[in-house]
């Protein structure tokens, strides 16, 4: 085909080099990387085909197909032996992940106490917790018994657990954790809670079953631990009652506790039915004394382990020090994988200048309780700015039946030639998306993205900017992104048919996110200010440059002479005429992303002066409205 068609082996590309796609797979372009023994060969054959009678030369080429043979069949032994490699590093750590859950859990006989006829170990000290992020709390105080599953595969230790809840709370979630054996562990005090504002964490007592419930359900001792369990505690805190016992997906958006709670198998009414009967409410089932029995076995086992606690003691000890091995190590490469740290963006502050309600005030809120950021478009032209924005959301309108707002709903704005303003404070609690306000970012770009529209180039490249800063700024992962329509109870198409459809301006805004967070494209230089110079050693804007110096002191622009480093600026002022900087090499910084402003009187007389006054007004620019 090559040769027929008058193409070169550089010609042939794998599907994934064209379009978003896996095919032809990993190993085309890696490891055996068959992509160039394929173009290797394409070679021999279409030298063979343009050597036509030379035996030769068609001997030569075979003997070097031969030798290509060879190499790969090197290549693939390679690979094996690193696979086998690989395979047995897996194998070690799956064991000693094994090991360290059996010592948890022969640990945990040691610290054990029995209440209301039912066993609980305490893991309260053994797993780590920032104090300072609780709260004390009453007995009145608990309203709620939340219901969770861990989400994970139940082998996995609850020190891990915890250290992942830590990422974004003060220690682990739940208060007390049931695994797939019925035994329950309490994981923290019922007299504190955590510090936040939603009402299930701080007026709920957390109870998690070990595992994963989005297609299957807890098994039989899971049930039984668990109806005592919460039997117990509804004796303790007894103006609880039954319809207080919630699933967390019914306060928040949230998978937890599986898709099976209220549905498919239902086991929210098992759970209860356990409940009811630990109460006394009907007779013991044959699977109730069943497990009876299995508590005393494991009692009998637990004498077993604690005889055998000496030699428990020392696998603990050569665990805990191949563990700090694996930490140190873990520690090690993450330092070898540096994040990178976005810098904020230009951001106009119009805060303080947008209308807003005589009287009316939005509720305020802590940084920390900010989870997610929302998306918008204004649905309007794209010429219509944040201050009739303001207008319309203070007003009331008694057609839709909407009454009036504090203030502008939005947090930022983004304009169709990529400038930013900031409406509100990230503290503001502005209303923006129905019911869930509270915990949520609002980010609208101007215009309508319906029938095939999207944002600029330049809206999507300030608007990943600025939300992959926010992200960084309120550890907000990429997933918890949201268009204005993919919050529960919003019927909305914002932010436009384009979102997920058609064009899919979405996937366009996430990728250029990605790049960002990798520090692709992100501009090194906030304000470079340009002169012109001719080839060396021609002459150069030697007056501009000593016209400058008052606006150069003032705000000390990076400053030179090269296009090219002009390039990786935010904003770029171009000092002189396009007798110095041509028109085409300001639309080349233009194409770049780059803020372009020129600063040219009639003479360099008149240069020196717009420059002087810029610096004695304090203004960086004449055009653009931006604070440093």
């Amino acid at each position: 085909l090559a040769q027929n068609l008058g193409m070169s082996p550089e010609s042939v590309v794998g599907m994934g080099e064209l379009t978003k796609s896996e095919s032809p797979g990993e190993s085309f372009y890696r490891g055996p990387a068959w992509k160039s023994i394929l173009s290797r060969q394409i070679r021999l054959h279409l030298a063979a085909f343009s050597g036509s009678g030379d035996n030769s030369k068609v001997q030569e080429l075979n003997q070097a197909l031969d030798e290509v043979k060879v190499q790969n069949r090197e290549l693939q032994s390679q690979l094996k032996i690193a696979e086998d490699a690989r395979m047995r590093m897996d194998a070690l750590h799956v064991r000693l992940q094994s090991e360290l859950v059996e010592l948890q859990q022969q640990m945990a006989t040691q610290s054990v106490q029995t209440v209301g006829g039912i066993r609980i170990f305490d893991w309260v000290e053994q797993l780590p917790r920032d104090a300072e992020g609780y709260r004390p709390r009453s007995a009145q105080d608990v309203r709620f018994l939340v219901i969770h599953h861990t989400g994970v595969n139940p082998g996995i230790p609850l020190q891990e657990i915890a250290e992942f809840h830590r990422q974004e709370r003060p220690g682990i979630l739940y208060d007390y954790v049931v695994d797939v054996k019925g035994e329950i562990y309490q994981t923290q005090p019922l007299d504190q809670a955590l510090a936040v504002e939603e009402e299930y964490l701080a007026k709920g007592i957390q109870i998690a079953f070990a595992g994963d419930f989005t297609d299957k359900i807890p098994n039989d001792e899971q049930l039984y631990a668990g109806g005592r369990l919460i039997a117990w505690l509804m004796e303790r805190y007894p103006h609880l009652r039954t319809e207080q016992i919630k699933g967390v997906r019914e306060f928040v958006p949230n998978p937890s506790p599986g898709d099976q709670w209220n549905d498919g198998q239902r086991w929210r009414e098992m759970l209860l039915a356990a409940v009811r009967r630990t109460r006394g409410m009907v007779e013991p089932s044959e699977m109730e004394t069943q497990l009876r029995v299995k508590v005393a076995q494991f009692e009998h086992e637990l004498q077993v382990a604690q005889r055998s606690n000496q030699l428990l003691q020392e696998q603990k000890t050569r665990l805990q020090v191949e563990y700090q091995r694996l930490q140190t190590q873990a520690a090690e490469r993450q330092q070898d994988n540096k994040v990178y740290v976005i810098p904020q963006p230009a951001v106009r502050n119009m805060v303080d200048q947008l209308p807003q309600h005589p009287t009316l005030r939005f509720e305020r809120r802590p940084l920390s309780q900010i989870t997610h950021l929302a998306i918008h478009h204004t649905a309007t032209p794209p010429t219509i700015n944040p201050t009739r924005i303001a207008e319309l959301h203070v007003a009331s309108d008694s057609n839709r039946g909407k009454e009036p707002w504090p203030g502008i709903g939005y947090h930022f704005f983004i304009h169709a030639d990529g400038t930013i303003d900031q409406t509100n404070h990230l503290e503001t609690a502005s209303f923006h998306v129905h019911r869930h306000n509270i915990y949520s970012v609002g980010i609208v770009f101007a215009g309508s993205f319906m029938n095939g529209k999207i944002p600029t180039s330049a809206q999507l490249r300030s608007g990943a900017h600025v939300t992959a800063w926010l992200m960084q700024e309120l550890n907000v992962p990429l997933a918890r992104v949201w268009g204005h329509r993919e919050f529960p109870d919003n019927t909305t198409v914002c932010p436009g048919s384009e979102w997920t459809l058609g064009n899919r301006w979405r996937d366009l805004l996430f990728e250029r996110i990605e790049q960002i967070q990798a520090g692709v494209g992100v501009k090194s230089v906030r304000h470079y200010m340009l002169f012109w110079q001719r080839n060396y050693p021609g002459p150069l804007a030697r007056q501009d440059f000593v016209n400058a110096i008052n606006y150069i002191v003032r705000f000390r622009p990076a400053i030179g002479f090269s296009l090219n480093d002009a390039r990786s600026a935010e904003f770029v002022t171009i000092v002189g005429s396009e007798a110095g900087i041509s028109e085409a090499d300001e639309k080349a910084l233009l194409n770049s992303g780059c803020k372009v402003e020129r600063i040219a009187g009639r003479n360099e007389e008149e240069t020196s002066r717009m420059l002087s006054e810029l610096a004695n007004l304090g203004r960086r620019f004449r055009n653009f409205d931006v604070d440093f």
